[in-house]
């Protein structure tokens, strides 16, 4: 198991790569299992598409939960003021499994 901590963003003034900078509420620590390639990559523009299970820490809000993953899991750190830099964004789907287990899916472009 990956244990990793979960975060839910309070505010979203910033952009991907500066939303560091957001407020954030810290839920506690989420455990995820290794991922598990769906899809690979054509190594180019398509990275790879890959699923785990996430179990949240006990006394999630449900209204949270969904959001909290997305926000710890996808995203981009790209700062760069042009295209074609070739960094990476994960774009993230969560389904939910029960009150606390969660599908995670994660796809991953690459900006060309």
């Amino acid at each position: 198991m990956i244990t990793t901590g979960l975060t839910l963003k309070t505010t979203r003034r910033y952009a991907p790569g500066f939303d560091h900078l957001d407020e954030s509420r810290y839920l506690g620590r989420m455990k995820l299992t290794k991922p598990r390639v769906l899809k690979e990559g054509r190594g180019y523009d398509e990275g790879p598409t890959f699923i785990q299970r996430a179990r949240l820490p006990a006394g999630v809000k449900p209204g949270d939960a969904v959001q909290a993953i997305i926000d710890t899991l996808g995203g981009s750190r790209c700062r760069h003021e042009h295209d074609c830099c070739g960094c990476a964004s994960r774009h993230v789907q969560v389904r939910v499994l029960g009150k606390r287990d969660f599908a995670v899916r994660t796809s991953i472009t690459f900006n060309y």
